[in-house]
């Protein structure tokens, strides 16, 4: 319940974002008129936490602390650990492939305004938060890796389809099927923002069940470390291609739904090695 409702403030958020970027671009602000904004967001999100709650350093005052070097081969050599982030890698990877690319895809193929950009990747942030809790259900259900799965099944049949701005940008109705198409392939969003912290907690809890140390930041740490290659490389990815083809903008902009099935299609293969029942037996044992 707790990484649903995490899930949940995250897509909120970027909503929020996507929606209000699209508005500034539209205005005229301009991307500088942005940039100022994301300052005083960061600054204050950057202050907010020393408001919260604080953890009680006792209780881990006793327990033993690898060096940082040791503590970072300790997570890496975790095969749960590995296989979870490794599949979320790609899978951010190519999610923010489509985002890096939407607004270029709203001019050259759909022949919009870059604003509405943010309009389409908010219909699809806000079909994936009204989905949380039906994947939160799955994952109650099933298991978190059959719901985390379902998610990136979704993920890699409907992203081809964004291809289809290539051929009804011409029409009048081409931007209304394409938010109607966003919105479908959205609902994959609420598994991968409510699951993963959800998954990787098992995994820290695992990992405490044979090491008999709590590492939570740790983990959270490395597994930031590690994605944000996909933060920076997808944007890279994209403006890379579009400098080194200008003559076939028109095609890389067509492909990028199909090369973000593909990534999601690898992430998904990765993901069926996860031992969620080996994880699972660990942690009921320890806590027997």
């Amino acid at each position: 319940s707790l990484s649903g409702l995490q899930g949940i403030y995250n897509v909120v958020g970027l909503i929020a974002a996507a929606f209000a970027s699209g508005a500034m671009l539209n205005a005229g602000m301009g991307y500088r008129g942005m940039a100022w904004v994301v300052m005083v967001a960061s600054l204050v999100a950057y202050v907010l936490p020393f408001f919260g709650p604080t953890d009680d350093p006792k209780r881990v005052a006793d327990q033993p602390t690898p060096p940082f070097f040791r503590s970072v081969a300790m997570s890496l050599s975790n095969r749960p650990f590995l296989i979870y982030t490794c599949s979320r890698l790609l899978f951010m990877f190519g999610l923010l492939l489509i985002v890096a690319a939407l607004p270029y895809m709203a001019e050259t193929l759909l022949h919009v305004p870059e604003g509405e950009a943010g309009m389409l990747s908010g219909i699809a942030l806000l079909s994936g938060v009204l989905c949380v809790p039906l994947i939160m259900r799955m994952a109650k259900r099933r298991g978190m890796k059959s719901a985390y799965l379902f998610s990136m099944t979704w993920f890699t049949a409907t992203t081809p389809l964004l291809a289809l701005m290539a051929v009804v940008g011409d029409y009048h109705w081409g931007v209304w099927a394409m938010r109607g198409l966003l919105l479908v392939t959205g609902v994959a969003i609420g598994g991968l923002f409510a699951l993963p912290s959800a998954i990787l907690s098992t995994i820290t809890d695992y990992d405490k069940a044979y090491t008999g140390m709590d590492r939570q930041g740790m983990y959270f740490c490395v597994e930031g470390l590690i994605l944000k290659a996909a933060y920076s490389g997808a944007p890279a990815a994209v403006t890379g291609l579009l400098a080194l083809l200008p003559e076939h903008r028109f095609l890389v902009l067509s492909l990028i739904g199909p090369i973000t099935a593909l990534t999601a299609l690898i992430a998904n293969v990765i993901f069926r090695r996860f031992p969620e029942e080996e994880v699972n037996r660990a942690v009921a044992a320890a806590q027997a």
